[in-house]
């Protein structure tokens, strides 16, 4: 029999970690946001040596809008779309709408990341992060999704941490592309 008629060509299927994949897109943003906002306290308060920060008071003021901005953006998830942590790639269906929306999700930021204006250094270093998210999720992620699917069998014990370990490499994969 042929595999291909066997595919579940279910459109629900297709669309079941949807709200998954955006929810770890915003919680990654968020965590890279709050980062940077803690960098910009470092070089606010002379730690390290200063790139973004031109006087005391700006940095001040960008460390605390940046860190209220990570923490709204962070409360999106939970409050909002009611968080949902389940990640099921247990069939090929699934796998291609994990993939698909990943990469329709970060395209989609990336032509959001064009309208931030770059008038300002914290503007542009705000966009270049929503870039490198969106490029983690083009590239890795879906090489990520990829590789769980293929090692379902060996990943079982780790089967209620596929979020948290889906995010950690999103995130480390974004550093890659700053």
């Amino acid at each position: 029999m042929n595999t291909l008629q066997n595919l579940n060509t279910n459109p629900r299927s297709l669309l079941m970690g949807t709200s998954v994949v955006l929810n770890i897109y915003i919680l990654t943003i968020g965590s890279l946001i709050l980062g940077f906002s803690a960098y910009i306290g470092l070089e606010t308060l002379e730690r390290t040596s200063r790139k973004v920060v031109q006087w005391t008071g700006e940095g001040m003021l960008w460390l605390f809008i940046l860190l209220f901005v990570s923490l709204f953006i962070l409360f999106i998830p939970s409050d909002l779309l009611q968080l949902k942590y389940q990640i099921k790639i247990d069939t090929f269906s699934n796998l291609i709408g994990y993939i698909i929306f990943t990469i329709f999700n970060s395209v989609i930021f990336i032509i959001f990341s064009r309208f931030i204006p770059t008038d300002n250094s914290y503007l542009v270093e705000l966009t270049n992060l929503f870039q490198a998210v969106s490029f983690s999720g083009l590239v890795v992620i879906p090489i990520i999704f990829f590789l769980i699917f293929q090692f379902k069998d060996y990943l079982t014990p780790f089967k209620p941490y596929l979020f948290h370990i889906i995010m950690t490499f999103w995130i480390f994969s974004a550093q890659l592309f700053l």
